[in-house]
């Protein structure tokens, strides 16, 4: 049996993963009240990412995410992506002090 060569066959197709001139969006759902980001796990890092897109869009069912890259994408919570950024409120100051 001869190998497939996708060079030579039409149903192959090689999308590499650059920035796109238009963001691809999508919908992912959600459960109301949860505080979450719309996110891309960093293939190198392996730590999500907020995409901070700003055509994002929120209900209380669902998220409308985009991204101008291919990737893994998902709803993160919000406090976990500030955390990894290095951006969240000083724990110190939130957590209540018992004496």
């Amino acid at each position: 049996m001869d190998e497939l060569d996708e060079e030579d066959d039409p149903i192959f197709t090689r999308i590499e993963d650059s920035e796109l001139e238009e963001p691809i969006f999508f919908t992912l759902p959600k459960d109301a009240g949860d505080d979450l980001t719309c996110s891309k796990l960093d293939g190198t890092s392996h730590q999500w990412q907020a995409l901070n897109c700003a055509e994002e869009s929120f209900s209380e069912e669902s998220a409308t995410c985009c991204s101008r890259s291919f990737g893994t994408f998902g709803l993160v919570s919000t406090e976990y992506i500030e955390v990894a950024a290095g951006t969240a409120e000083d724990l110190h100051d939130v957590i209540p002090k018992f004496t």
